[in-house]
């Protein structure tokens, strides 16, 4: 077996138990769907916004986006997101790692309602950084 499969494997591992483990951060306050949260994490803050992908419609989604960081590599908590979103789109790109669940659609494809997630590829302050960020309809907040 080639040791960078074992390595991942461990990594992997290592990040399913250390999210069944618990930590600070149990849920997302007012988030719609079923999202799996890293833990341990702290929760530094929560935004809100008005989004759409269509100028027609521009309060077209609802977004709450959830700032969290955690002492964990960013390599655990990227580790865990592809072993919970296994189908989800993963891009690296200017210093971060981001998941987009469902994939973002093909060309002029409208936007759905999706879940993405944020990290930052390097540690700040021994930490490391990443969010949240969940995108529905603004008639199912209201």
């Amino acid at each position: 077996m080639p040791i960078h499969f074992i390595r991942l494997l461990i990594v992997l591992l290592l990040a399913l138990a250390i999210a069944s483990c618990g930590g600070p951060v149990k849920e997302l306050e007012g988030a719609l769907g079923k999202i799996p949260i890293f833990s341990p994490a702290s929760l530094k803050d929560r935004t809100t916004a008005h989004t759409s992908d269509v100028i027609s419609d521009p309060m077209k989604f609802s977004t709450y986006t959830w700032h969290l960081e955690t002492t964990m590599s960013p390599i655990v908590v990227d580790a865990f997101y592809t072993a919970q979103w296994p189908a989800a789109a993963r891009v690296e790109e200017d210093g971060e790692i981001n998941f987009h669940n469902p994939p973002l659609p093909e060309g002029d494809a409208p936007l759905g309602e999706s879940v993405h997630v944020t990290v930052k590829s390097t540690q700040e302050g021994g930490k490391t950084q990443f969010s949240i960020s969940e995108d529905v309809f603004a008639r199912r907040r209201s």
